[in-house]
């Protein structure tokens, strides 16, 4: 996506807010929540989403889900 940006191929995408992206392209203000949640198993360590992004946690997604 950020490659079409640029080269002027597309005007506008769709995607997640990345801070890494946005040295390459600019953000509008959202366009819409989605309310999303993580599902662990009973007795897990993970209590809120901070404990989640960090070394050792693995994270399983749907496809086709956007990394």
């Amino acid at each position: 996506m950020v490659q079409a940006l640029q080269s002027k191929a597309v005007d506008i995408g769709f995607v997640a807010i990345d801070p890494a992206r946005a040295i390459d392209v600019a953000y509008s203000g959202a366009y819409l929540v989605i309310e999303g949640a993580y599902l662990v198993q009973r007795g897990s360590p993970i209590h809120s989403n901070s404990e989640v992004d960090r070394p050792g946690v693995r994270v399983a997604v749907a496809p086709p889900t956007a990394l």
